[in-house]
């Protein structure tokens, strides 16, 4: 198993990316899974949180609302992962912009735990 199972999964998400290319819910929820399992250990590849970053990115634009800030605080959780605190706490701070009043709290406590790494 080993290496191959991390190509295996790379494979998939790059397939499961491709497919949801222009469904922004379906990207995010295979993203959020790609960073679950990245979190867990139960995948190894850096290339699958930068592809789902980069689909992430590509999704973005004509989100609104809650549904936009739902899509950002994945999108902060993965380029966290990934290295990047500015993007992370960039992505955050507009998450907290958008969201609604049932998401203000999560996605505010997420923003002070990336603002306090950078201390």
């Amino acid at each position: 198993e080993g290496r191959k199972g991390y190509v295996a999964a790379a494979a998939v998400y790059k397939d499961l990316f491709a497919l949801s290319e222009g469904e922004p819910l379906f990207v995010q929820d295979v993203a959020w899974t790609a960073y679950a399992q990245f979190v867990e250990d139960a995948i190894e590849a850096k290339e699958v949180i930068r592809l789902a970053i980069s689909t992430m990115e590509k999704n973005l634009k004509d989100l609104k609302g809650s549904v936009r800030a739902n899509f950002l605080d994945t999108l902060s959780h993965l380029r966290f992962v990934a290295g990047d605190l500015k993007g992370a706490v960039a992505a955050q701070q507009e998450a907290v912009q958008f969201a609604d009043d049932s998401q203000k709290e999560e996605f505010s406590e997420f923003l002070k735990e990336l603002q306090s790494e950078k201390k």
